[in-house]
């Protein structure tokens, strides 16, 4: 069986001419950001904006190329195009708007919730998948989705271990966990690879993690958005027809600070915001006493700010904990627990705000 490694990929991609230039796409440096993992092949194919259409045959047919190599079980690859200023400012004038086609996946899933956050480390993947968890619980269709590309935590949190299948299409098959239909780039991608990809290779992914995999009907899927305000949440709002975000934060002032600004994009972009969770709120002694090692308040306040309301204020739980580490979620793990309990009731809010 012919070994499946970098060369072996650029050496079957070796004479695929792009279709304006004529050039040979591997000379010419246009393959980049090659992934392998096991029989799961892919890369990103650079062209300028311009060239994406003329350029969407190219893609498929390099799919195709590198499905015909023995060993080859799927092919992702992705179109990222690289803008000079001139082009930049040429969209900005109008003259070539941003694509805002919904991905047809979309005519089967009833609700998109955003789970977002305006940093890291304030347990958004956590609280997402055990919201979607919740949901299933109570009956729902879900999907779950970590858009996260540089740092998924779906595999971890989820105890995904082996790749995706896929049908007889090519196309990716979710992974079924705990009633849920998950997709994540981590279940393609070594856990020690870094992502080193540029914006537009990064917006390509998790459209292709939309049009690519196999998604059933749907009542609710959940996106778990990586932190911050960049390249997917860009795409999220230009593409993805979202139904309402929830909004994770701790009680610290720097996290409050942040999630203002998450709050004032989805404002910006017209998302509605259904509200917001406080994480890791306090934390209870052996003896009952409540502690706050964060501080206080910080959920209240921003919530009292902006006029969203404040769904629930989590406590820091080792419950909660053992269940990440063993990936499971705690509605599984612990369902009796306290917080297995307040999750349900944010599934029941959720529900009741999108209903």
């Amino acid at each position: 069986m012919t070994q499946l490694n970098e060369a072996t990929l650029l050496n079957a991609l070796s004479g695929m001419k792009h279709p304006q230039t004529g050039r040979d796409i591997v000379d010419d440096g246009l393959v980049t950001g090659l992934v392998i993992r096991d029989g799961n092949v892919g890369f990103a194919l650079q062209i300028h904006p311009e060239e994406a259409e003329s350029c969407e045959t190219l893609r498929q047919a390099c799919e195709e190329k590198l499905r015909q190599i023995p060993g080859v079980l799927s092919a992702t690859v992705v179109l990222t195009a690289h803008q000079s200023a001139p082009q930049m400012q040429q969209m900005k004038s109008g003259k070539k708007p941003p694509d805002t086609t919904p991905p047809a996946v979309f005519d089967r899933i009833g609700a998109v919730i955003a789970v977002a956050s305006g940093k890291g480390g304030v347990g958004k993947s956590t609280i997402a998948v055990n919201l979607a968890a919740a949901l299933a619980e109570q009956g729902q269709r879900v999907g779950f989705l970590d858009a996260d590309i540089y740092g998924p935590s779906a595999p971890q949190l989820l105890g995904v271990t082996q790749k995706p299948e896929v049908d007889e299409t090519k196309k990716i098959i979710p992974v079924e966990r705990y009633g849920m239909h998950t997709m994540s780039i981590g279940y393609m991608v070594p856990d020690a690879q870094a992502m080193v990809w540029r914006g537009p290779m990064v917006q390509g992914a998790l459209l292709q993690m939309l049009n690519d995999v196999v998604w059933p009907e749907l009542d609710i899927m959940v996106l778990d958005l990586p932190p911050g305000t960049g390249d997917i949440q860009l795409t999220m709002a230009q593409q993805i027809p979202v139904t309402g975000a929830v909004v994770v934060t701790t009680p610290q002032t720097l996290a409050v600070a942040d999630v203002r600004r998450s709050l004032t994009m989805f404002k910006k972009t017209e998302t509605p915001v259904l509200g917001i969770i406080e994480n890791m709120a306090w934390l209870t002694t052996p003896d009952g006493e409540k502690l706050y090692p964060f501080g206080q308040g910080g959920g209240e306040h921003i919530s009292t700010e902006t006029g969203s309301p404040l769904l629930a204020a989590l406590a820091l739980d080792t419950e909660l904990q053992k269940g990440a580490e063993t990936g499971t979620p705690i509605v599984q793990a612990a369902p009796q627990s306290e917080a297995a309990t307040q999750f349900r009731q944010l599934a029941t809010q959720v529900l009741e705000k999108i209903s």
